[in-house]
């Protein structure tokens, strides 16, 4: 790991993005990686669906920003667990950046927003960051239309969505996917 994290050059001040399927799932090697990009002066950028709550506590403190993905229930298939439907994952999402905000130096949260994005959705993202993390930024992200996506919602939506977020967060980013952008969707 070292030996490839060595390749790509990073020096000092660089960020380094653990990101992928979820980091926090190879929690190991993660923290392994964590440290070596730390003792290369390097700062760790940990993006994550922001699930992982004990992980995080385990990594946070190697951690310099963290990039949270807040999944709306809209956009989330019913997942089954220990005999109990699971809808939404708000409650995890905001003890995670809750803890993310009170450890790591920066930390952001981004809403894919998709044509089944629900304007309460939005707005209980809103009330739980006002309550846990009103400081961070709220990242709206248009999905892009790529595999089964079939359609974006339109600009009128998205500005909607973005000034009703604005109401109640005082600092909301309305950003495309930039992975289409240069080509690598």
């Amino acid at each position: 790991m070292e030996a490839a994290l060595r390749c790509l050059a990073p020096i000092s001040g660089s960020l380094v993005s653990l990101t992928g399927g979820e980091p926090l799932l190879q929690l190991d090697a993660a923290i392994e990686l964590a440290d070596l990009v730390r003792d290369l002066e390097a700062s760790v950028y940990l993006e994550t669906h922001g699930l992982a709550v004990e992980a995080l506590e385990r990594i946070v403190d190697r951690v310099d920003v963290v990039a949270m993905d807040w999944k709306l229930a809209s956009d989330v298939r019913p997942v089954k667990r220990t005999g109990a439907l699971v809808q939404g994952f708000d409650d995890r999402h905001e003890a995670f950046v809750s803890l993310a905000r009170q450890r790591a130096c920066d930390v952001f949260v981004k809403v894919v927003i998709t044509p089944n994005t629900r304007v309460e959705e939005l707005q209980e993202v809103c009330r739980r960051l006002a309550r846990s993390a009103p400081d961070v930024i709220l990242v709206l992200q248009p999905v892009t239309p790529v595999g089964d996506v079939r359609s974006t919602p339109s600009a009128a939506e998205l500005l909607e969505h973005l000034r009703r977020c604005e109401r109640t967060h005082r600092d909301v980013r309305l950003i495309p996917q930039t992975h289409k952008v240069y080509g690598a969707l």
